[in-house]
């Protein structure tokens, strides 16, 4: 990811950091989620509106779910741990997983929450990749 698509997608464009980071991951990755489905993670930014689990971090699940799963979740008995170990990092990068902890700390005026989406995004398409791999 280049941190001009970030800033294109995220801020030029207007896109929530959920939207945005499914985005990027999706064009980057080739994921193949139709504009539809990248409308079903509209709900999850800024912590689901309330500052609960940050937008970014629920975007980057939701990649790793499109890049994994093939019908259902349960047919992978390691797919938990592939989300824990994804938020474990997540939370180790950032320093917390709820929007209300991260958006003191990244949230700058013009930029929102920029920083946070760029390492979300770098974070997952890594995971991902390094996942392939295996």
């Amino acid at each position: 990811m280049n941190k001009e698509s970030a800033s294109q997608v995220y801020l030029a464009q207007d896109f929530n950091c959920a939207e945005s980071v499914l985005r990027m991951a999706n064009e980057d990755l080739k994921l193949g989620i139709p504009e539809k489905g990248l409308k079903l993670v509209g709900g999850y930014g800024g912590g689901f509106g309330c500052g609960m689990t940050c937008g970014a971090l629920c975007g980057a699940m939701a990649a790793i779910s499109a890049a994994k799963i093939e019908l259902r979740a349960h047919e992978d008995p390691n797919f938990k741990a592939v989300c824990s170990e994804f938020v474990n990092r997540f939370q180790n990068e950032l320093g917390g997983v709820l929007c209300d902890d991260l958006k003191p700390r990244y949230q700058q005026e013009g930029k929102r929450c920029l920083a946070v989406v760029e390492r979300a995004v770098d974070l997952v398409e890594a995971y991902i990749r390094q996942l392939d791999k295996k």
